[in-house]
C-alpha cells in the first residue's frame, strides 16, 4: 500500500470506507492529465455561473446533483458543501470508462496567499451515519491539482493521486447508509506547510444520504449511453 494512503480506524465495526480502500483503486494517473484538466475547467465554468446565482446555490445546498459537459463526454455529480457554501465535491465520470471513479474537492479560499500546483496536504475524513452509534475515521493525501483565480477569491480543487471503481462507491454507500461526510484538510509531514497559509476555512460536511441513488442512475446511464440529467 502507498505509504502516503493510510486508514487511522476509530470506534466503528464495519472497515468498508468510500475514500479508502487499496485493493479498491484503479487506474493511477498523472496530476498532469489534459483532458481531466479541460474537464476541471470547464466545471470551473459551471462553478462561476452558479456563484452568481447564490440563492439558487444557497437553495440546492444539500442536494446532489447530475448534469453533463455539452458533449457527453464526462458525467458530473455535485454538491455543496454546508459548512462553506461555496465548496463543491465533485464526483466525475469518463463516459468512455464508466468503472473509473475521479472524486474532487473544490474549496474556495478569500484573503490567502496561493499555493502552487502541486502542493500536497491530508484529508482527515469523518463518516457518522444518520443513526447509530458507529463512525469512523481516516486519512488520506490529496494534492492540489489546479487552481483559478475568481473575483476576488481562489479556488483550489483538491484531487488524489488516484480514482476509485465506481460500483466499488456504490455498493459502500449502500452497506454503510445514509451518513455524514467532513472533512478537514491537515499538513502534510513531507511539506510542512500550514493549511490555514492557503485556505480560508480548513473544515467541511456534506450529506451523503442521497448520493447512491444519483450515482446508481449515472452508472446505468453510461453504461447504456442514455443520458439524461437529473437532481435529487
Amino acid at each position: 500500500m502507498n505509504q502516503h494512503n493510510f486508514i487511522t480506524r476509530r470506534s466503528y465495526s464495519n472497515e468498508s470506507t468510500i475514500l479508502i480502500n487499496p485493493a479498491k483503486k484503479i487506474h493511477e494517473y498523472k496530476k498532469r492529465n489534459l483532458r481531466l484538466k479541460s474537464s476541471l475547467i470547464f466545471i470551473f465554468f459551471i462553478f462561476f455561473l452558479l456563484l452568481s446565482y447564490s440563492a439558487f446555490a444557497l437553495e440546492n445546498r444539500s442536494s446532489w446533483e447530475l448534469w453533463h459537459d455539452e458533449d457527453y463526454e464526462y458525467t458530473y455529480i455535485d454538491s455543496w458543501g454546508s459548512i462553506n457554501k461555496a465548496d463543491l465535491m465533485t464526483l466525475t465520470i469518463n463516459n468512455n470508462d464508466c468503472d473509473a471513479l475521479s472524486v474532487n474537492f473544490f474549496i474556495n479560499s478569500h484573503d490567502r496567499e496561493r499555493a502552487k500546483d502541486g502542493k500536497k496536504f491530508i484529508l482527515e475524513i469523518t463518516e457518522t451515519p444518520h443513526e447509530g452509534e458507529n463512525w469512523q475515521e481516516y486519512k488520506s493525501e490529496i494534492f492540489i491539482n489546479y487552481s483559478e483565480l475568481i473575483n476576488d477569491s481562489i479556488v483550489y480543487v483538491l484531487a488524489f493521486d488516484h480514482k476509485f471503481e465506481t460500483q466499488y462507491w456504490i455498493d459502500r454507500l449502500e452497506e454503510l447508509g445514509p451518513f455524514y461526510f467532513h472533512l478537514s484538510i491537515h499538513e502534510d509531514a513531507n511539506e510542512q506547510s500550514d493549511p490555514s497559509k492557503y485556505f480560508e476555512h480548513t473544515d467541511n460536511h456534506w450529506n451523503m444520504a442521497t448520493l447512491k441513488q444519483v450515482l446508481k442512475k449515472a452508472y446505468r446511464n453510461c453504461r447504456l449511453k442514455t443520458f439524461n440529467q437529473t437532481s435529487v
